[in-house]
């Protein structure tokens, strides 16, 4: 048997709300008169990296058996860190007897006498908002050396905000049918990668040949760093099984999807400065984020 199994389907799908803008993309003149919600809406800035151990680490790929129940747990944080305290929310999500239980009034007071429980569950959940965000598909696009910039033109293709990646979420005793957790990114746009050094442009640019053949662009696995702002809050009320959270980019990795081996690594430095993310996304999908 294959050591490697996808433990719970991964899905990509588009978001309720709307398609994320094009790279490059030049936005439209801001109104002379903001609305009060839009004046709220925060401006988000990226941060600098933190090392690498201090992200708590999540898959949006292949896990093996020993990966799976810190999997489940990490994505349980990703998601809280940005949603607000919601008791029967977390019941269904901590407590597996929720899940199976159909009596509404039940379902309730299961939650009620979890309560304890679910405070500190909540709380440890919140304690840290940093996480690095694994995807294993070949997302990353990355043309070869070009001279005129001394360096490389970079894309992540399908992060956009208008795109949520998803985790399925644990089935009941009952094996009934739970939901997804899951993330969408702000911020994750195209860049120019200059390199510090020729001899750091050297040593890319072999690793790239050697990875791409006669073809002109190499296509990368990705980690995404970043931080939770928020969640997005008509997944939320509308779907409670659905559980998408709101991540900044702060910085990206891309990787050899094979080997893991970091190919070059951007953070804020090199990144567009403005972080642009979909009108739909309003100030109170930010309020409840872990600060």
């Amino acid at each position: 048997m294959n050591k490697f199994k996808l433990m719970f389907a991964v899905f990509i799908v588009a978001a309720i709300t709307g398609c994320s803008k094009a790279p490059g993309e030049t936005p439209a003149s801001a109104p002379a008169t903001l609305s009060a919600e839009e004046q709220k809406t925060p401006t988000l800035a990226r941060e600098a990296i933190i090392s690498q151990e201090k992200y708590i680490p999540v898959s949006m790929g292949w896990v093996n058996q020993a990966q799976l129940a810190t999997q489940v747990e990490n994505m349980r944080a990703l998601f809280w860190n940005g949603a607000p305290m919601d008791l029967e929310a977390l019941a269904d999500d901590f407590v597996p007897e929720y899940k199976d239980e159909k009596d509404t009034f039940r379902r309730s007071d299961l939650a009620k006498a979890n309560k304890a429980l679910l405070d500190v569950a909540y709380r440890n959940a919140r304690k840290n908002p940093y996480f690095s965000v694994k995807f294993d598909k070949e997302l990353g696009s990355i043309k070869k050396y070009d001279p005129v910039i001394k360096g490389f033109h970079v894309s992540p293709m399908s992060l956009g905000d208008g795109m949520s990646y998803q985790w399925s979420r644990p089935e009941g005793k009952g094996r009934n049918y739970n939901g997804f957790w899951g993330v969408r990114l702000l911020g994750a746009d195209s860049f120019d990668y200059i390199p510090a050094s020729e001899d750091e442009a050297r040593k890319i640019e072999a690793a790239l040949a050697q990875r791409r053949g006669g073809a002109d662009t190499y296509n990368s696995a990705i980690i995404v760093y970043g931080r939770v702002v928020g969640y997005n809050k008509e997944e939320f009320e509308g779907d409670k099984t659905r559980r998408i959270a709101l991540v900044r980019v702060d910085g990206m990795s891309f990787v050899d999807n094979k080997t893991n081996e970091v190919l070059l690594t951007a953070d804020r430095k090199m990144l567009p400065k403005e972080i642009k993310f979909d009108s739909t996304i309003k100030a109170d999908y930010f309020a409840s984020a872990t600060r």
